[in-house]
């Protein structure tokens, strides 16, 4: 395991992570794993023309990244992750967690699952888990920019307590659950379980109950 901290009590900068080149993980014995760590005290950037990827894709290469991850951040209410090049785990898992989340102009492709549990904004580009196999994955508070191709296992995309907006196809094997404290609104075309007849796409709006929301499907289609 490899970390990259920015805590330190001790010192009063913000502890911002700025990635200026790529980083490319080789494995030594195919079918190894590892797992990569960015746990920024403030916001995390991943800068256009690096990334992260398992270069030989022989491995399983986990990519964490924690932004406002610690009591020492200057602002509890800043923490953002910009990510503006591609992740590739191969095998493994993709994991964020902080205030904002933006990957508009990404693809992540993280065929062990993913996970994206954000207080703030969500906006994500393209997500991809492998078709037919794959983990699972889990947007909160998202809006859907990108396309989603997920293999086996469940997909839940919160907009949590704002809307969710669905901007691009989402393409799942199993179960599909989009829901939102507001409104659930979809531009695109979401298609769930085509080779699984037991998979299910639940949708739900004013998922709080405060008889805030609904669901708009606008010009696209759900199979």
């Amino acid at each position: 395991t490899v970390v990259i901290s920015t805590f330190n009590p001790n010192e009063t900068d913000n502890g911002d992570v700025s990635q200026e080149a790529s980083i490319d993980v080789m494995f030594n014995t195919p079918g190894g794993s590892a797992t990569f760590i960015i746990s920024a005290a403030n916001d995390i950037l991943i800068n256009a023309g690096t990334g992260i990827r398992d270069l030989n894709q022989s491995g399983s290469l986990n990519v964490v990244l924690e932004a406002n991850s610690s009591d020492d951040a200057s602002d509890p209410a800043l923490g953002n992750v910009n990510i503006n090049a591609n992740i590739n785990t191969n095998g493994g898992s993709f994991i964020s967690t902080g205030v904002n989340f933006v990957s508009t102009t990404a693809t992540i492709t993280a065929t062990g699952g993913v996970s994206i549990t954000h207080d703030g904004t969500v906006d994500v580009g393209a997500i991809n888990t492998g078709a037919g196999f794959g983990g699972t994955a889990f947007i909160s508070g998202a809006n859907i920019n990108g396309a989603v191709t997920i293999g086996e296992g469940n997909v839940s995309i919160d907009g949590d307590n704002l809307d969710l907006v669905v901007r691009a196809n989402i393409t799942a094997t199993d179960t599909v659950f989009l829901l939102a404290d507001q409104d659930v609104i979809v531009h695109a075309t979401v298609v769930v379980g085509s080779s699984n007849p037991t998979a299910d796409l639940f949708i739900t709006a004013d998922a709080d109950s405060s008889g805030v929301g609904g669901f708009k499907l606008d010009e696209a289609d759900i199979a």
